[in-house]
């Protein structure tokens, strides 16, 4: 990762800027948990294939995040969105 000063937060702000794109695309569960599993699986595997180099440093950074529960809100918030 060229640019260290990314975290922390940085998977929060960037799934933020495509919020409207996420609320719309599937899966579309009930659990924050369960979008939280697929959309970080279908963000490290885009990750993987535009930088492998690169990779297992995001990934480390990733599970990092997600261990804390903090996105639990963001997904939360999709959830609330999507039964408007």
């Amino acid at each position: 990762m060229s640019s260290p000063g990314h975290y922390p937060g940085y998977i929060a702000g960037r799934t933020t800027s495509f919020r409207d794109v996420i609320v719309l695309s599937p899966p579309f569960s009930d659990e924050w948990n369960g979008l939280d599993g697929a959309w970080t699986h279908r963000f490290l595997k885009k990750a993987e294939a535009l930088n492998p180099k690169d990779f297992e440093i995001l990934k480390v950074k990733v599970d990092s995040e997600r261990s804390k529960n903090g996105l639990q809100a963001y997904w939360e918030g999709v959830i609330h969105k999507r039964k408007k």
